[in-house]
C-alpha cells in the first residue's frame, strides 16, 4: 500500500542495488532513469510545481542577462549586498534564519500578490539604467550597484542587420529567460513584447517602429530595457 512517491523512492532503491554493466552497484544514471521515466515526474500535476526561492529569484534575474564582454566585464552584475533589501522584504533574511532546517522549498511559503509584485519590482529596478536618477527612488543606493545592460548582451548575440528587428529581439530574450518553454504558452506575451518595441512612451500601438529606432540612441535603449523587464516580470519566470 505504498504511495506514489513510496513506490518511486523503492524503484531508486531497486536500481541502487542492481549492478551495471561494470558489476558495481549505485549506477546515479540508472537512478535518474527511474526517476525521470516515472508517471510522477511526467505527469502534469507535476508541471510548475516548483517555485523560486526569493534567493532564487534575485540571483536568476541577474544571471540571465549575464554574459562576458570581450573587453572585460559583465552585461549584468551585482555587488551582492544589493539583493538584500529585495530579500528582506519578501522575509528572506540571508543566514539569519531563526530555525537551523534551512529555508522552505514550498512556492505557497514564497508567492502571494504581494511578493510577486516585490520580484517584479526587483526587475524593473535591475533594468533601470544604472545612471538614471529612477533608479534610487525606490532602493536608494541600495539598489544602484544591481546593474543590467540587454542592449550589449543583444548586440554581442545577434547580427547587427536585425538589431532593430522587434520579432528577432524578442525572439532572443524568450529564449534566454525561458529555455524550455513551449512557444505555445508564451505566444500571447510574445505579442506583447513585440507590440511594446513598437509603441512610443504614450503605448499607441504602432506609434514609434521599433525598426526605425537607432541602436545607439538611449530611445532604442530604453524601449529595450522595458520590453526584458516586461518578460521577467512574467509569472512563468518564477517556475524554476
Amino acid at each position: 500500500n505504498l504511495s506514489p512517491e513510496g513506490r518511486l523512492i523503492r524503484d531508486c532503491m531497486a536500481a541502487w542495488e542492481t549492478p551495471g554493466p561494470d558489476g558495481r552497484k549505485g549506477n546515479l544514471r540508472r537512478i535518474l532513469g527511474v526517476i525521470t521515466a516515472s508517471e510522477l515526474f511526467r505527469h502534469n500535476d507535476a508541471a510548475a510545481q516548483k517555485l523560486k526561492t526569493p534567493l532564487e529569484s534575485v540571483v536568476s534575474t541577474i544571471r540571465a542577462l549575464r554574459a562576458a564582454r570581450p573587453a572585460g566585464g559583465y552585461t549584468a552584475d551585482t555587488d551582492g549586498y544589493d539583493m538584500l533589501t529585495t530579500l528582506g522584504r519578501l522575509n528572506f533574511n540571508l543566514f539569519n534564519r531563526t530555525d537551523p532546517d534551512g529555508w522552505s522549498e514550498y512556492g505557497r511559503d514564497w508567492i502571494s500578490t504581494a511578493a510577486l509584485v516585490e520580484r517584479m519590482r526587483f526587475a524593473q529596478n535591475f533594468l533601470i539604467a544604472p545612471k538614471n536618477a529612477l533608479k534610487e527612488v525606490d532602493f536608494g543606493v541600495t539598489g544602484t550597484d544591481n546593474i543590467a545592460d540587454p542592449v550589449a548582451l543583444l548586440k554581442m548575440k545577434l547580427p547587427e542587420p536585425i538589431w532593430r528587428n522587434a520579432q528577432a529581439v524578442t525572439d532572443f530574450f524568450l529564449g534566454l529567460l525561458f529555455t524550455g518553454e513551449g512557444r505555445g504558452n508564451l505566444e500571447l506575451d510574445r505579442q506583447s513584447a513585440i507590440a511594446f518595441l513598437n509603441a512610443n512612451d504614450a503605448g499607441t500601438a504602432g506609434s514609434s517602429p521599433f525598426a526605425a529606432l537607432d541602436p545607439a540612441a538611449l530611445t532604442y535603449d530604453g524601449r529595450v530595457r522595458g520590453m526584458v523587464a516586461f518578460l521577467l516580470g512574467l509569472p512563468q519566470f518564477q517556475e524554476q
